[in-house]
């Protein structure tokens, strides 16, 4: 199907979804055999916005909106969770309650910090925001998504008892702290 140039919208139950105009589609189809809201089962050119009345408890500021395994960064406001994807697939309602994990990669040798290297994986909503301090200062942090790595180079000689404080917040409001006191060898 291919979309005239004025406004189109499909609801679904309690989920509408906004298709921009101009684009190819096919029309959208109930879920079969799993939790999902819908299934968007075509290959649209524009984003699109989705909408859905969900529950409104004491967990929506942890719940998301994904499409078949991504997680998409969602909204929630006035009762509805909204996102905005070009992505298509089975969409569904997640709830992500748990923190990221964050594994310290270190150095052999400590008496100089050339690298600090943390892995974090997430499997929920996806990954927000991520602070280091080192000894209370705030130090830029690099991420590759692929490999699942911040890291960030200092070259300084560091002191003895020096506190290194990652936190790494996830799209859930999900928070995991890692601290370590590092002495040098």
């Amino acid at each position: 199907h291919h979309l005239p140039a004025d406004a189109f919208t499909v609801k679904q139950e309690r989920a509408k979804f906004d298709i921009p105009t101009s684009t190819f589609y096919e029309p959208i189809k109930k879920g079969k055999k799993t939790n999902a809201i819908c299934s968007i089962n075509c290959l649209i050119q524009k984003n699109y916005d989705i909408t859905f009345k969900g529950p409104d408890d004491h967990l929506s500021d942890k719940r998301y909106l994904a499409v078949g395994t991504k997680a998409l960064k969602t909204i929630f406001e006035d009762g509805t969770y909204l996102a905005h994807t070009n992505v298509v697939g089975e969409v569904s309602l997640k709830l992500d309650t748990i923190p990221p994990i964050v594994t310290w990669l270190p150095k052999t040798d400590i008496t100089r910090l050339i690298e600090v290297k943390f892995k974090v994986e997430e499997w929920g909503s996806g990954l927000k925001n991520h602070y280091l301090y080192i000894n209370n200062e705030w130090t830029l942090l690099e991420y590759e998504y692929k490999t699942k790595l911040l890291f960030t180079n200092v070259n300084t000689v560091i002191p003895n008892n020096t506190v290194i404080r990652l936190e790494v917040i996830d799209q859930a409001n999900n928070i995991a702290v890692y601290e370590r006191i590092v002495n040098r060898k």
